[in-house]
């Protein structure tokens, strides 16, 4: 996996702008939601399987590799090689499953307040609007003072 380019997270306009991965293995749906956050003002890193998204946590948890730490993620439940959820329960067991949002088009109601119940900010069922997860995400990160970071609480468990 190619990793992303490090920057000041900075727009073109001099706002800073919001880290974010996004782990959709449908590539179509992945393009859509990175064009559509980014439009929001968001910075997008996405992952097309859960290893993937287990590999950027954890390049992001080492900022001498060049890496800023990830303000939230965006996670579908059903990912090839690792789920989103296997991937909230390491979080949670660290303490910052509180950024992570997890999306999905089949997880029944028991499963997403499961997820909740384990730390997930929210639960968005597919198909929603952007403004949901855009929402969600927001009020996510409004909590980012009282978390541990992504990148932090996942090198405690390596």
């Amino acid at each position: 996996m190619k990793h992303p380019n490090p920057d000041n997270g900075a727009s073109e306009n001099g706002a800073v702008r919001r880290r974010i991965i996004l782990a959709e293995d449908d590539a179509a749906f992945r393009r859509f939601l990175v064009d559509a956050l980014s439009v929001e003002g968001f910075e997008v890193i996405a992952a097309k399987n859960g290893l993937e998204l287990l590999d950027l946590l954890n390049f992001a948890a080492y900022p001498d590799q060049g890496l800023t730490p990830f303000d939230a993620v965006v996670t579908d439940f059903h990912l090839p090689g690792l789920t989103g959820l296997e991937v909230l329960e390491g979080l949670a067991v660290a303490g910052a499953a509180g950024r992570v949002i997890v999306i999905s088009g089949f997880a029944d109601e028991a499963t997403m307040r499961w997820a909740r119940s384990i730390g997930a900010s929210a639960t968005l069922a597919k198909p929603f609007q952007i403004d949901e997860l855009v929402a969600a995400l927001e009020e996510a990160m409004e909590h980012e003072l009282d978390a541990p970071s992504l990148a932090a609480a996942n090198s405690e468990q390596a």
